[in-house]
Order: structure tokens, then sequence, then C-alpha cells
């Protein structure tokens, strides 16, 4: 019995890590395709500064959502909701008619 509550507690200490491993991960690739389209000309400037400021936007709403020491399911989803959009955002931008000259 106290074999299973230990496992249990340390799985639901697992929980709330994971899935800040999970947003901080998806920021890290956000910015390399950022990058990426900046080098090989599919992004321009412009357009790389109104991504950045993206994705200083949701790094923000991640430092407030852990200001009070939990994140929680409705704060993970409106966090989740913001990097779709940036992703979105990214490939619109990675794709458009526009080149860097």
């Amino acid at each position: 019995m106290k074999q299973t509550l230990a496992v249990l507690m340390a799985a639901a200490l697992m929980v709330p890590a994971f899935g800040q491993g999970v947003i901080k991960g998806r920021e890290k690739e956000q910015r390399a395709r950022i990058k990426e389209g900046v080098k090989d000309g599919s992004i321009t400037k412009a357009e790389a500064a109104k991504l950045r400021r993206e994705q200083k936007d949701v790094r923000q709403d991640v430092r407030a959502a852990k200001s009070d020491g939990q994140v929680t399911a409705g704060e993970k989803a409106h966090i989740t909701r913001e990097q779709n959009k940036a992703s979105r955002d990214i490939y619109k931008q990675k794709h458009d008619a526009q080149d860097q000259k």
C-alpha cells in the first residue's frame, strides 16, 4: 500500500514538470523555425520581428501562469492555444509569396 502511494505521488509530481517541458520544447522548436526561415529567406526581417514578439508574449503568459507556483489546466490550455496560433503564423509567413530581399 505504501509503495503504491509513493508511486502515485511520484507520478503526480512528474505531470506538471512534463507539461512545462512540452511548453518549453515547443517554444524552442518555434524559435528554430523562425531562425531557419530568416536564414533561407522565406521569412523577412519584419515578419521575424513580429513572430518573435508573439513568442515573447507566450513566454510572458507562461511566467504569469507559473507565478503562483502551479499552472492550472485552464492556463495550460490557453498557452497551448497561443502556441498553436504562433505555429500557424510561422507556417503562413514561411509559405507566403514574400521573400527577403
